[in-house]
């Protein structure tokens, strides 16, 4: 197992702690598996290794489900590059909610999002790890996204921070995220098949 890999392993059994810990204190998980997605329209920093450990999935993919991906990247360019420049490490200021809103009213999530399930579910970053609700209904998510709602939730950002520091990699801007994105990718198909090393390799 790779490094990044074991970061991620115990990512999870920390975040899956803290959620028994809820259920015990009554607490209900809206979470339900595959097809709860409403989490994949929020915006997200990740690290410059979490990048390439989606890539290096992404690349494993069928071609089919490759081009999907690549479809939806496209599509979510055309329809919020106007609003990167004004993104900010605060994921609580005004350009970020902005984005989320847009995502899910034009319904352009993530791009790795193919039918309602993450194609490279086992390589999504930390932030991706440690969504959940604990609302009534997963619903609630849906309606958070378009600013109508707030969220019931833990606050993991001891356990997020703990990870990214355990990967050693400071965070890019957001700029730099996606010149390094497009880098790998864009209309040429996400780079070539050898690509990068993942942390550990």
């Amino acid at each position: 197992m790779s490094q990044i890999r074991r970061i991620f392993a115990k990512f999870d059994r920390n975040v899956a702690a803290s959620l028994r810990g809820a259920e015990r204190r009554g607490e209900r998980l809206a979470c339900r598996g595959r097809g709860c997605h409403w989490c994949c329209y929020d915006v997200s920093l990740i690290s410059r290794w979490e990048v390439r450990e989606m890539l290096s999935a992404f690349r494993r993919l069928s071609p089919e489900v490759q081009g999907r991906v690549r479809a939806q990247y496209e599509r979510w360019m055309e329809n919020h590059q106007d609003l990167l420049l004004g993104l900010s490490w605060d994921l609580d200021v005004q350009p970020n909610a902005r984005l989320v809103e847009r995502s899910a009213e034009r319904d352009t999530p993530c791009m790795f999002l193919v039918d309602r399930a993450c194609s490279v579910y086992d390589a999504r970053p930390i932030p991706c790890r440690g969504h959940h609700s604990l609302d009534e209904s997963q619903d609630l998510c849906g309606e958070r996204n378009l600013g109508r709602a707030a969220v019931k939730c833990l606050d993991l950002s001891k356990l997020v921070l703990a990870a990214w520091a355990r990967i050693g990699d400071a965070l890019p801007p957001m700029g730099e995220l996606h010149e390094m994105v497009a880098a790998y990718g864009g209309r040429e198909g996400f780079g070539p098949a050898g690509g990068e090393p993942c942390a550990g390799s």
